[in-house]
């Protein structure tokens, strides 16, 4: 059963879910498999509760909803995650798709030791939009994005080595 925003009620069964998707096309069916569902169920859980946490951190890794990205990552204000092509530099492209949901706060994860950079178009960018910048080393954002995710649109760019 859909709610009138177009989200699956968390209520409804497996049976229900599986009733829908034996009625969908079957060229959308073929494409799907249990990884995309359990991808597309966790972001459906992250618009229900509206926001993301962040578990942890290490070099190369991130851990998000308790799913772990061994990759750079964007996380928006609906709770989404999405990848970040890597890089130590980051970019106004990347910040312009951070904001592409309207935070009030981007983060910027620069790295284990702090060693990624938000270039100077990218920062003019956040300033010009009058949005919250807060850059810490990857691992010392974690307490401090989850607190304000409870009470702001949030969102960050991660970058998960150096």
């Amino acid at each position: 059963m859909r709610s009138t925003n177009g989200i699956l009620n968390p209520k409804s069964t497996l049976r229900d879910l599986f009733g829908k998707l034996s009625r969908l096309p079957s060229e959308i069916v073929r494409g799907l498999t249990l990884s995309n569902l359990k991808v597309d169920w966790i972001n459906q859980k992250r618009r229900w509760l509206n926001m993301a946490k962040i578990n942890s951190s290490r070099f190369g890794s991130i851990t998000v909803d308790n799913v772990t990205y061994n990759h750079d990552v964007y996380i928006l204000p609906s709770g989404k995650v999405e990848k970040r092509e890597y890089g130590h530099t980051f970019t106004k492209d990347q910040v312009e798709h951070a904001l592409k949901e309207k935070p009030d706060t981007v983060f910027i994860g620069k790295g284990t030791s702090g060693m990624a950079s938000l270039s100077g178009d990218a920062r003019a960018l956040l300033e010009e939009e009058g949005i919250a910048i807060i850059e810490a080393e990857t691992p010392g954002i974690r307490d401090k994005f989850n607190e304000l995710t409870k009470t702001k649109k949030v969102a960050a760019i991660i970058h998960v080595t150096c």
